[in-house]
């Protein structure tokens, strides 16, 4: 997962391709709106592992940096019990 993932559409690959393997699929969505210094994505995660399906969306609040680097990422879960469960 290291290197520059710039962009939706390249996030959502890195994200597809941390989260997949046999064992599990993960479909992300994301939608991101942005100014200079912030970032807001509705982030809508579907898919399964050992038989139990995910369906969450969450927010993501995103702090960017001069450079236009997000260095801060904060999660908000709409089913944080849900969440943990499946991934625990």
């Amino acid at each position: 997962m290291a290197g520059d993932h710039v962009g939706p559409e390249a996030i959502t690959a890195m994200l597809t391709r941390a989260r997949s393997s046999p064992e599990h699929e993960y479909r992300p969505e994301l939608d991101m709106a942005t100014s200079d210094r912030h970032a807001v994505a509705i982030y809508r995660v579907s898919g399964s592992r050992n038989g139990e399906i995910l369906d969450l969306d969450q927010l993501l609040l995103m702090r960017v940096e001069e450079d236009g680097r997000i260095v801060e990422v904060t999660a908000y879960r709409r089913k944080q019990a849900v969440y943990n469960e499946l991934w625990s």
